[in-house]
């Protein structure tokens, strides 16, 4: 079908390498060093933190700012790792207070802040937050999915005579809340346009408009009251007996025993009409939930008095929230109206597809002004399409009348209306579920909507499974939106998670670089907020495995590292996130174009590695995992002497004589270990610690024993070799000709040309070896060059370039048997042959 429909053009490219704006850049560096640049600590009785001396911020960029800093919180306020202090960290930043940036952006002598954003909370201060308001008389204030602990004037601290606009969406407030009235009017509220609850019950019933002198409001929106209305309207009439209080109160002339507050005539007028109308309005004597949700709803539309606001209203949404048809015909008298919500989503019971009887047609007649219509979920939009023209031979059907005019946008999930084949003659934008182009669209417009969110997000992940995307970068920056969007819930953290395991997995080679820091990003705050979600943390690693590691994600490696180790350190035990975690560490440190071992110094990732062998190894738990935790060993110790000393002040070496012990006949576990005693052999001032008979022992028990693989006792021979060439034999046992014998039989039986896995980065510990003058030293390092430079001509170039020649040249003359000079002179050769070559090629493009 979706081939058929006519669908406006889709395009992607704005959002691959869409550049960031110079602002956002300052404002990044400003919020990344905020210690240095923008914060200092006031020495007083109680240390405080302000804006620095000599800055002030103009509301532009303290807007940014602040609702930036807010956003870094919000990653590390999801699991709630302190809610009693509420601190939160950035990047590998400093703690800061969130009570201490709210006083510190209160200074009005060193700010203006107009616009706050306050998402992810786990314990706002309404106090605190009422100071910065009335101080700085914020215009715009948004509080989205955040615990507050509301004082009773909550809602005057944040509609005072100068907000625009105010938005509180899925606010979760402390029990026992109380919260004033509030009576809003053009007097007491002349520049407030924008109005918004969402999930706002406590507040939604405490607000008041006056019809006498309605406020200027522009915007108004009542959602999600579906699922709320039956709690109310069984506390109806406790609402309404405190109002009666409140006004015998204030009548008496005690306005002190209401916190302080004497109410005005106007307040007392507006609160003493609306008892009046509940009293007249008899709650329905019925059990049926429906109707009690119905009669809460249409009280608490009352309070708003729509009707007396027709000549400013131009958006209104209802989305969850009953009305009779009585309140639609007040809906009706909004001439003015140009977007209307009256959707019900998502499907969460088989009855709710109830509203008044109506259809978009007579919606869109009685609303001249309407440009934007939303009536998903409802069975508005499925008779669009009822007795409507169908395709005999296809099926298809059609709108059933012709639309009067065009909207620019129609909402219809949910709805079977979204799968008519002409219904973008009805509007320009349509929300639906049927193909890409409508679900790019309903993610845009839900953005903000947890519950259609969570089901929209799912059906995006079905959509790619068998659709290739026309605009899969656009997808993925809508995804990251709803992620930062909804970081405490989880269903909709587990859906976007798995969409981006399989939209970085088939369009990773699309996406910008800054697109890829993202996503990884995302990735990152997902697995550390989300540690008891362990469907979220695989998701989110096995996504970080599309990734070029450790390219992409140098941009953050000190945070990465910590995460995933921390992830390790908790799920070692589980075969399947333990075995991604440890596998991403290992590639976090074998990379041989990024170096980035000594950065792993600074994490601890040394420690942690060996914490978890060690537990490992109390539980007698030997598998793949344990392997792979020393070969990480191995990698991060290569020419890092600080790891190798870490690893030995950790008890390392009795680690490795423990594991031996316990694990006699594993040779891939030997190989990773050997690999790694093989490095700290190269550290000069370790190499005493390792002459002890124990492992001298040791050592020989692995060249000699038989084994497949050459690597366990090419590494032991290099240990020993290390040992020798600095004359630290002071053992009696074994005796040193005898290791010498032993290593001489063992170099002779190997394969010359044995294909192995292995990575140098530089010769020189083993050209060192070969300017020693222990024969069986350099026997050794010249079967490894040997060795190596047949298999991989990257290795006679990286020879050449350390000088191999001049120092394999001395080797004619030294005390060595005959095959290590005929192995020496077949290496000259080809390094000769090779540099030839290269000077050949220069000579060709000179010409």
């Amino acid at each position: 079908m979706e081939s058929q429909l006519n669908y406006p053009p889709l395009n992607d490219q704005m959002y691959i390498n869409e550049p960031d704006r110079l602002e956002d850049i300052c404002v990044k560096v400003l919020v990344e060093n905020k210690e240095r640049c923008l914060f200092q600590i006031q020495i007083t009785e109680e240390s405080k933190l302000e804006i620095r001396c000599g800055i002030y911020l103009p509301a532009l960029v303290a807007d940014q700012l602040f609702n930036k800093l807010l956003k870094i919180s919000d990653c590390y306020c999801v699991s709630g790792p302190c809610p009693e202090t509420n601190v939160f960290r950035g990047f590998d930043s400093p703690t800061l207070n969130i009570v201490e940036l709210l006083q510190s952006f209160s200074n009005t002598q060193k700010c203006c802040l107009n616009n706050v954003q306050f998402n992810a909370q786990t314990q706002l201060n309404s106090e605190v937050l009422g100071r910065l308001c009335s101080t700085q008389n914020i215009q715009n204030i948004q509080i989205s999915n955040s615990t507050v602990t509301p004082e009773p004037s909550f809602l005057q601290h944040l509609l005072h005579e100068k907000t625009h606009s105010l938005t509180l969406d899925n606010i979760t407030y402390c029990e026992g809340s109380i919260i004033e009235p509030i009576c809003i009017s053009r007097e007491s509220h002349p520049k407030l346009r924008h109005l918004k609850f969402r999930d706002g019950e406590i507040p939604a019933y405490s607000c008041f408009v006056n019809a006498d002198s309605p406020p200027h409001l522009v915007a108004v929106e009542l959602s999600n009251f579906y699922e709320k209305g039956a709690s109310h309207n069984v506390d109806l009439k406790r609402r309404v007996s405190k109002i009666r209080d409140l006004l015998e109160v204030n009548k008496a002339g005690s306005g002190d025993a209401v916190q302080g507050k004497q109410l005005t005539a106007t307040v007392q007028g507006v609160l003493r009409r609306y008892v009046e109308t509940v009293d007249k309005l008899e709650a329905p004597q019925t059990v049926n939930e429906e109707k009690l949700l119905l009669h809460s709803c249409s009280l608490l539309l009352m309070q708003y008095r729509l009707e007396s606001m027709r000549e400013t209203l131009c958006s209104l949404v209802l989305c969850n929230t009953l009305f009779t048809g009585s309140d639609l015909s007040t809906i009706f008298q909004l001439k003015k109206l140009r977007h209307l919500d009256i959707s019900m989503l998502p499907p969460m019971r088989g009855e709710n597809k109830r509203r008044p009887e109506t259809t978009v047609y007579k919606i869109m007649e009685e609303l001249p002004a309407l440009v934007s219509l939303d009536v998903g979920g409802t069975k508005i939009g499925d008779h669009l399409y009822r007795d409507g023209r169908v395709k005999e031979i296809t099926g298809d059907r059609y709108l059933k009348e012709t639309p009067p005019r065009k909207l620019e946008f129609l909402g219809l999930y949910n709805c079977e209306g979204c799968e008519l084949m002409d219904i973008y003659s009805l509007a320009d934008t349509v929300v639906g579920y049927t193909g890409e182009v409508q679900l790019l669209a309903s993610l845009t417009y839900y953005m903000n909507r947890a519950t259609p969110l969570m089901y929209i997000v799912g059906q995006a992940r079905q959509l790619q499974t068998v659709h290739n995307l026309s605009c899969p970068q656009r997808l993925t920056t809508l995804l990251l939106k709803v992620l930062q969007s909804h970081r405490r819930n989880r269903t909709i953290i587990e859906e976007v998670t798995a969409n981006l395991f399989y939209l970085s997995s088939t369009y990773y080679t699309t996406c910008s670089k800054q697109q890829k820091n993202d996503i990884i990003t995302e990735l990152i705050i997902s697995i550390e907020t989300c540690q008891d979600m362990k469907y979220v943390v695989r998701n989110s690693l096995v996504s970080l495995f599309h990734f070029d590691i450790p390219g992409d994600v140098i941009f953050a490696f000190v945070k990465i590292s910590k995460v995933i180790l921390n992830t390790l350190l908790k799920y070692h035990e589980d075969d399947d996130i333990g075995r991604h975690a440890i596998h991403f560490c290992n590639a976090l440190v074998c990379s041989v174009q990024f170096d980035m071992k000594r950065e792993a110094s600074k994490v601890g990732f040394v420690p942690i590695i060996v914490k978890i062998i060690q537990m490992r190894l109390e539980a007698n738990m030997h598998d793949e995992i344990l392997e792979v935790l020393w070969g990480t060993l191995w990698n991060v110790t290569d020419e890092t002497p600080e790891n190798s000393w870490t690893f030995i002040n950790l008890g390392g070496l009795q680690l490795l004589q423990d594991c031996f012990a316990k694990f006699p006949d594993e040779p891939e576990l030997h190989k990773s270990i050997m690999g790694l005693v093989g490095n700290i052999a190269e550290v000069k001032e370790i190499q005493p610690l390792l002459v002890n008979s124990t492992l001298i022992q040791l050592f020989c028990e692995l060249i000699s024993k038989e084994s497949p693989n050459i690597e366990i006792a090419y590494n032991a021979c290099g240990t020993l070799s290390h040992l020798m060439s600095e004359g630290l034999w002071t053992i009696d046992q074994p005796k040193q000709e005898d290791v010498i014998s032993i290593m001489t039989t063992a170099i002779d039986s190997w394969e010359i040309d044995s294909n192995r896995n292995i990575n140098y980065r530089s010769f020189i510990p083993i050209l060192n070896l070969v300017e020693s003058e222990v024969p069986v030293c350099i026997h050794w390092a010249v079967w490894a060059f040997r060795n190596l430079c047949g298999q991989d001509d990257r290795y006679i170039k990286m020879l050449l370039k350390e000088n191999g020649r001049e120092v394999l040249s001395l080797v004619e003359n030294k005390n060595v048997g005959e095959n290590t000079k005929e192995m020496t002179r077949w290496l000259l050769q080809k390094l000769e042959s090779y540099s030839q070559d290269l000077n050949n090629q220069y000579h060709l493009h000179s010409l």
